[in-house]
């Protein structure tokens, strides 16, 4: 391992400002320390069989243990804006990690009660195209993340008008 990282020291060296040649060895040096360390990797796998003692001892770096994210946080910055064609509405509002997408809701009554809101659809993008709706007339809206843990909660209700 040592003689290969050697080596491939040089290439770099030499393929800095070199020919084409430089860097096509540059390249093929890459590819062999890349199959040495692989190599290397899967052997310390393999021997050290899950001991957590063997492997944090092994010089390797160690990966990060994936941890379920649970319920996606909410949704903030929501913007509702005036959409490109009369009765629109156009909705954005910045990405929450972990959520596979949104569930948008509108009402176009009092935003307080429960039961005047109607969920319009789910989407996997930040943003959302409302239309079919009475040009200036006031509707409020909310998005909530969904992730493979649920729906997480909405955001405050935030009111728009229709172009």
């Amino acid at each position: 391992m040592g003689k290969a990282a050697d080596d491939l020291e040089l290439a770099i060296d030499n393929a800095r400002f070199g020919s084409r040649l430089a860097r096509e060895a540059r390249a093929a040096s890459v590819k062999k320390v890349r199959g040495i360390l692989t190599q290397t990797g899967d052997y310390v796998r393999t021997t050290a069989n899950g001991d957590a003692e063997i492997l944090a001892s092994s010089g390797f770096d160690m990966a990060k243990i994936p941890e379920p994210i649970g319920l996606p946080g909410t949704p903030e910055r929501l913007v509702v804006l005036m959409g490109p064609l009369s009765g629109q509405t156009e909705l954005k509002w910045r990405r929450v990690r972990g959520a596979a997408g949104y569930s948008v809701e509108r009402s176009d009554k009092d935003p307080d009660v429960k039961a005047n809101w109607q969920v319009l659809g789910t989407t996997p993008k930040a943003h959302f195209v409302d239309s079919g709706l009475t040009s200036f007339a006031p509707y409020w809206y909310r998005v909530s993340a969904i992730g493979f843990a649920g729906q997480g909660n909405p955001c405050a209700a935030l009111m728009g008008r229709a172009a």
